[in-house]
């Protein structure tokens, strides 16, 4: 007896398959994913506000613009409470927990990440951000203290 789909056999080379395996893998990885390189850490980037809420809450000084939004540095100020430079800004934060995220996956652009890694780079990120935030409040902490 005949099997009915012996109709559709049909016969490939093994390169022939293996090539047409490569390029589906290619484009599904491709495929769009919601995010773009412009757009990769949104919603979990690090912001102003985010050390700003910090800073209020442990009475840091506003840098020179009269924001309480960058890094406190304890060479933010000389004795004369002249502004000589200030913390690191939020910008300035991000790109460099960026940067570590991206390493992660062993990347140095956010248009490079493929579409398998954008969450590991994503949680990474969200987990920096967490642990720099949190020995931040803690060191802010501190500082309060010693201030009184």
């Amino acid at each position: 007896m005949i099997d009915k789909n012996v109709g559709d056999l049909i016969t490939v080379s093994r390169h022939d398959l293996e090539e047409l395996i490569r390029q589906r893998v290619a484009e599904a990885i491709r495929q769009p994913t919601g995010f773009t390189a412009n757009t990769l850490f949104t919603g979990i980037a690090v912001d102003t506000n985010d050390i700003a809420t910090i800073n209020k809450r442990h009475g840091m000084p506003k840098d020179r613009f009269g924001v309480p939004g960058s890094v406190y540095s304890r060479h933010q100020y000389d004795d004369g409470n002249i502004i000589r430079n200030d913390g690191f800004s939020a910008k300035e934060l991000h790109d460099k927990l960026r940067f570590l995220a991206l390493a992660v996956v062993g990347e140095t652009k956010n248009g490079l990440v493929t579409r398998a890694d954008i969450a590991t780079v994503r949680e990474a990120y969200s987990k920096f951000r967490d642990e720099f935030l949190a020995l931040y409040d803690d060191r802010a902490a501190k500082l309060a203290q010693e201030w009184k």
